[in-house]
């Protein structure tokens, strides 16, 4: 690895040196309100993924039951909204979610390390006991709030890693 303690030397005389730690940071993805994610049948399944220190802003791939997620399928009501900057953000969006619905996702971002999330779909009016029933946005889930910008708890999730 290259991180370490650095000095970089001027030939003088007498010799000067000034060090320098370098600190490298691993991409880290994190799919918001996981491991697992209860919504009710015929519901919106919002699932949230950030990517953070990655180098570039990665292409993020989602798949279901480990195959790719098919955008333009003939079912219709998925989409994905993917912003990059300092962290990229990729949002997958399912509409009227089916039984079929439930199970295994997958962000993966090219370069990066992948997060899973596990979905229930509850055909149930009310969960069943033992459930927690919870809607998932940019800045629900893992922070339980939904009062603040998706940017500071961007930076909250930062703090974590």
């Amino acid at each position: 690895m290259d991180a370490g303690r650095y000095e970089c030397q001027v030939s003088s005389a007498p010799p000067m040196g000034h060090f320098v730690s370098l600190n490298i940071k691993e991409p880290q993805t994190k799919i918001l309100g996981g491991p697992d994610i209860h919504i009710n049948l015929g519901s919106t399944l919002n699932l949230t993924c950030l990517v953070l220190y990655h180098q570039h802003p990665p292409d993020v791939t989602w798949l279901h039951q480990g195959e790719m997620v098919g955008y333009q399928s003939a079912r219709g009501g998925v989409n994905v909204v993917t912003e990059s900057g300092e962290a990229t953000k990729s949002s997958l969006l399912i509409q009227r979610a089916a039984l079929s619905d439930a199970g295994t996702y997958t962000c993966r971002p090219n370069g990066g390390r992948s997060d899973s999330v596990t979905a229930h779909v509850l055909s149930e009016k009310k969960p069943r006991r033992g459930f927690l029933h919870t809607a998932i946005s940019a800045t629900e889930g893992v922070f339980g709030s939904s009062s603040s910008s998706p940017w500071i708890e961007q930076r909250r999730l930062r703090e974590q890693f």
